[in-house]
């Protein structure tokens, strides 16, 4: 007689729910959605520190403060090149330093593109919720379910809406749930 932990993995590994590129990107839409509705609110969060991800752009790589991990700095400044690349093209500005001369008179364009980067990763975390669900041996419909509540849980809505690695790390936390989960299947 097997232990009903070792029918659950058999039968979860014998019918594994697939879940399809379209619904996966539309999980990753539902939860982008509430996330870039107003994402220049009008203010700065006492946490959000764009000046870290600027910096990167200089050249210093390793953040003056460890309280967040950098690799939010680094997405975040990639944004920054692609919106310094698309205000060059558009002709928004024409050298690098009115875009740095920008940087101190309105940040709105940076805090946009900061914020959007969070909202991208953080979006993240419904699919990668369906994806934690179908691991654990939901049906196809219970991975959906996980998914949009993933997508619109307030909390996690809300910290999107911020340059701050809060959202991100939900995300990073359900990927390497599903990563793990993945790794014990196998075995």
């Amino acid at each position: 007689m097997s232990t009903p932990t070792a029918d659950a993995r058999d039968n979860r590994s014998a019918t594994p729910v697939r879940l399809g590129l379209g619904l996966l990107a539309l999980l990753f839409l539902a939860a982008l959605a509430p996330r870039v509705v107003g994402i220049l609110w009008g203010g700065v969060h006492a946490d959000e520190n764009i000046g870290m991800s600027a910096k990167v752009l200089t050249g210093q790589l390793i953040p003056d403060f460890h309280y967040y991990p950098p690799f939010l700095n680094y997405l975040v400044a990639a944004s920054f090149a692609a919106l310094y690349v698309a205000g060059r093209a558009l002709g928004f500005w024409w050298s690098a330093a009115e875009f740095r001369e920008l940087y101190f008179i309105d940040q709105r364009p940076f805090l946009f593109a900061a914020r959007a980067v969070t909202a991208a990763v953080g979006s993240l975390a419904a699919p990668l919720a369906a994806f934690v669900g179908r691991e654990l041996g939901l049906r196809r419909w219970g991975c959906i379910a996980l998914g949009v509540l993933v997508a619109l849980v307030p909390v996690h809505v809300q910290y999107s809406h911020f340059s701050k690695a809060d959202a991100d790390l939900a995300a990073a936390v359900l990927a390497v749930a599903w990563a793990a989960l993945r790794c014990i299947d196998r075995r």
